[in-house]
């Protein structure tokens, strides 16, 4: 299971997300504009460090990948299990 955070300035606080994401996610990467995902990558020592990955959007839609995202250290099997159960699960009324 892969998760993504998309922000369009905060990388601090996106990463954190993503660092909780990892409960459950195989790999889990932090999404943000070109220009703010610059910024984000001065810091790359930190995505290192948490295992997380940055994709950088350009104006016209176009994803860079400047650091890849390694698997999750923090990943819960049974937390996994338990989301995808819920995905899984049809609503009343579909039938």
């Amino acid at each position: 299971m892969t998760a993504i955070e998309m922000k369009l300035h905060d990388w601090a606080e996106a990463l954190r997300q993503a660092v909780a994401y990892q409960l459950a996610a195989d790999w889990t990467w932090v999404a943000m504009p070109l220009a703010a995902a610059s910024r984000a990558y001065r810091e790359r020592w930190r995505f290192d460090a948490e295992r997380v990955g940055l994709l950088a959007v350009d104006d016209q839609g176009k994803v860079r990948t400047p650091i890849s995202a390694g698997r999750s250290p923090r990943l819960l099997p049974f937390v996994q299990e338990k989301i995808l159960e819920t995905w899984r699960e049809p609503e009343i009324g579909d039938g």
